[in-house]
């Protein structure tokens, strides 16, 4: 059997899974849903807008190499993209231009809307005149279908690349701190309720404590820390959860001390694959996500990133107070 590779050699990989994981780093606009009315609204080249854009009147315009994670809607107004649209384009008494660079993932539903498409603009999903009703969608002009096989094979790849990243992570963080992912994984079997309970407390309580601190000039960098410790305890209570799980299957082959890296390594495979599949359903994989989200924020909080196993909640919040 061949040696490991060197300590260093797994960090390297763990870099490696992380820049695959998140992609290359790019400006980002924070928010949810921007409604322009009246107005204009334009996403730079090569930023990214996070959330669904809803256009009254007015006009957007997404640059070259610019990316909306999200959806557009045209309520009347000029949409015109060069860069990409992840999601899908309505269009009700608006008009739309794709240019050569530009490229939509989701669906172009019209309604009343007039759509101008330049040879090279990319529609990986269809494209529909109409209105969907319970029986399909009432169609009176084209449908293109696009390229729904490569689009199909870009969604795998993006799939696959995102899955071995993270398993890749799993194994660095598996190589530095073993005992840590260990006593966090073995949280979710001994401590659950418990955890879980504390999961949903931090889900409920950060948001409503994030937005007072940031009202407060003096509170924000207390309030950007809170939310990436959050997200930092979500990674490694999802690492966690993936070692737990390689732990288990290679228990269950017969081989009871297989190597942490490569129980956190396989585990997370499996992990990751299941929840790609779990998107098929995607009611039931918000739910999931939800829960899984909750429950790794409140193992890891819970063992103090895997530092201390508490017997109970109590143990944990007295080790707070003598922290604190």
């Amino acid at each position: 059997m061949r040696p490991l590779p060197s300590r260093w050699m797994w960090v390297l990989l763990g870099v490696i899974g992380l820049g695959a994981l998140f992609g290359s780093p790019q400006p980002v606009w924070a928010g949810e849903t921007k409604v322009i009315y009246e107005g204009q609204f334009v996403v730079p080249a090569g930023e990214r807008f996070e959330g669904n854009i809803v256009l009254i009147n007015g006009q957007v315009r997404i640059e070259p190499k610019a990316v909306v994670h999200g959806d557009v809607v045209v309520l009347g107004g000029l949409l015109e993209v060069k860069g990409r649209i992840t999601g899908n384009i309505t269009l009700v008494n608006g008009r739309a231009v794709l240019y050569a660079t530009a490229q939509v993932q989701g669906d172009i539903v019209k309604i009343n809307g007039e759509l101008q498409r330049y040879p090279g603009a990319r529609v990986e999903g269809a494209i529909h005149q109409g209105v969907k009703t319970a029986a399909g969608w009432t169609t009176s002009g084209e449908e293109d279908t696009g390229d729904k096989v490569l689009a199909w094979l870009a969604r795998l790849v993006r799939g696959v690349v995102r899955t071995i990243g993270w398993s890749l992570l799993a194994m660095a963080v598996a190589l530095l701190v073993p005992g840590a992912l260990r006593r966090t994984g073995e949280a979710y079997v001994l401590h659950l309720r418990p955890a879980l309970l504390l999961g949903v407390l931090v889900f409920v309580l950060l948001p409503i404590v994030g937005i007072l601190l940031l009202i407060t000039v003096i509170g924000i960098p207390i309030a950007l820390l809170l939310f990436a410790l959050a997200g930092v305890a979500w990674v490694f209570g999802l690492l966690a959860l993936g070692w737990l799980l390689g732990e288990r299957t290679f228990r269950a082959l017969g081989y009871t001390q297989g190597h942490p890296v490569i129980v956190a390594g396989v585990g997370n495979l499996y992990l990751q694959a299941l929840l790609s599949v779990l998107k098929i359903f995607p009611t039931f994989y918000f739910l999931v996500f939800l829960a899984l989200g909750a429950a790794a924020i409140g193992v890891t909080l819970y063992t103090r990133f895997g530092t201390a196993m508490p017997e109970n909640l109590d143990d944990w919040w007295n080790a707070i107070r003598e922290l604190a």
